[in-house]
């Protein structure tokens, strides 16, 4: 008797709801360490797949008040300002981090949206997104960043998705940024490969998708972290799936993700009328009541 209790007390409780999938969605993708000469240079024809929706330009820039090192640089695409707002300077310093300055993931995690984090340097998961506004998160090599993405966010209805891929960087630290190394130009033609698996797979699903993908900073020898526009000039890609571009790209940032990401969602001050908004969007749209 105590069993068939026990069975019926299991059974009675409904399963929870799923939440319902997002009309629209987001993909940011992001190559570590990559040059614009270089991936302007070699074939990527996924990277270009993304141009073509939207729009691609190879003289955009990252932030311009700190190192062109990981952590201001992500840190300024994650939140869509300046170093010497956010505080961010150097890789493995975030105790001057500045909180008032959201990442795109916790204002859109705040609106109701689920979101999905998969790198391959853990400290943007440890320090650079926030904990809270990450409601799933992997850790993975390059190829294993792509796979979850695809199986784990993609296919269960996350709406806002970071991917980080390393390769890039590994390489130009090992052997060398530049075009005229194997070793880098493999590694950028594997993230386009990877990335091409990506676009394959949302272009399986039903809902509007804003796909973004870019860099944190040059390099040049086996370094980078100089303010100098050998590191600051790198490659933007931007657009919506199926789109027929046109996009204005003329002095696109990296910066640039944050309103345009929070654009597409709706969360942006003008999003009725300012998508896209890459080098359009006046202050009060960019960032908002920010900083809070």
């Amino acid at each position: 008797m105590l069993g068939l209790l026990l069975l019926f007390g299991c059974t009675a409780s409904p399963a929870p709801e799923p939440p319902a999938p997002a009309e629209r969605r987001v993909l940011v993708v992001g190559w570590d360490g990559v040059r614009a000469d270089t991936v302007e240079a070699v074939p990527t024809p996924n990277l270009d797949r993304v141009g073509a929706w939207g729009g691609l330009s190879f003289d955009a820039s990252t932030q311009l008040t700190g190192p062109t090192s990981s952590g201001p640089g992500w840190m300024s695409i994650m939140t869509g300002v300046e170093p010497e707002e956010h505080g961010v300077v150097a890789n493995g310093e975030y105790d001057d981090r500045d909180a008032r300055w959201p990442t795109f993931f916790a204002v859109a995690h705040d609106a109701g949206f689920r979101t999905f984090a998969a790198v391959h340097w853990p400290e943007i998961l440890v320090e650079i997104l926030e904990p809270e506004a990450v409601d799933e998160s992997a850790l993975s090599t390059d190829a294993g960043v792509a796979e979850a993405i695809i199986e784990d966010a993609i296919e269960e209805d996350h709406a806002v998705i970071f991917g980080h891929f390393d390769d890039p960087d590994h390489a130009g630290h090992g052997t060398g940024y530049s075009t005229e190394n194997p070793d880098y130009v493999d590694a950028i033609t594997s993230s386009d490969a990877l990335l091409g698996e990506l676009l394959d797979a949302i272009q399986d699903t039903d809902q509007e998708w804003l796909v973004m993908v870019t860099t944190d900073h040059g390099g040049e020898g086996t370094d980078h972290g100089p303010m100098e526009p050998v590191y600051q000039q790198i490659f933007l890609g931007a657009g919506v799936v199926g789109g027929d571009g046109g996009w204005d790209m003329d002095g696109a940032s990296h910066m640039d993700v944050y309103a345009t990401v929070l654009s597409f969602l709706g969360l942006s001050a003008d999003a009725d009328d300012a998508f896209p908004p890459l080098r359009s969007l006046p202050p009060s749209a960019l960032h908002g009541d920010r900083p809070r």
